[in-house]
């Protein structure tokens, strides 16, 4: 089935609409939402959750993940293994307005190495701005203040800004999002305190 809009709607407002029709076209009760996080507004996962349909969604996060962070407490100095999977439970609030949901966080050293490349990049761009060699133009590690130019971390130490939760070797693992099977109902809320952390490899 295909469905067309105007060139100039976004994805994040053509993804209901299409889900419905496809719905109401096959008549199914119910379908399951796969989707990265590019595609998935807020108004759009409170649609789905009211419309109680099954989701998968992908997710950008920029803080350390609790069950990473615990998981660096518990084994400091480890690395994580690659392939590794942080399963995080997150149940629904009292207030509820949406279902219980599991919060997936997978690592692959691949995509460490890319990420960290990629951070190193900027860096280099940021410096050779702040010293003048090329012009300044967008980016997030140069904090222009008062006529100068500085990158945001102390220079003598030669520290860098690294992804969420990663170290030299590792990156933020990304997040995937589903409803917990266990329980049916329709912004969701920010986690409560969350429960004791799993984690398994494929």
């Amino acid at each position: 089935m295909v469905s067309a809009f105007e060139g100039n709607k976004a994805e994040t407002t053509t993804i209901v609409p299409a889900i419905q029709a496809f719905q109401a076209a096959h008549r199914l009760t119910d379908v399951t939402v796969v989707a990265d996080a590019g595609m998935v507004s807020a108004s759009n996962q409170q649609a789905i959750e009211d419309a109680g349909l099954s989701f998968i969604f992908g997710a950008r996060i920029s803080d350390v993940p609790y069950v990473v962070a615990h998981r660096r407490r518990e084994h400091p100095g480890q690395d994580i293994p690659d392939g590794h999977v942080f399963t995080q439970p997150w149940p629904a609030g009292p207030a509820g307005g949406r279902r219980d949901q599991v919060i997936y966080y997978q690592y692959r050293a691949d995509r460490a190495r890319r990420a960290l490349r990629g951070i190193d990049e900027q860096v280099a761009k940021a410096e050779k701005a702040v010293a003048g060699k090329i012009p300044v133009k967008r980016n997030r590690f140069i904090q222009p203040s008062r006529g100068t130019r500085t990158p945001p971390w102390p220079s003598a130490t030669g520290s860098r800004p690294r992804p969420a939760g990663a170290s030299r070797n590792s990156s933020a693992p990304p997040a995937a999002t589903a409803p917990s099977p266990s329980r049916p109902a329709p912004t969701p809320s920010p986690p409560p305190t969350p429960s004791p952390p799993t984690s398994r490899q494929p």
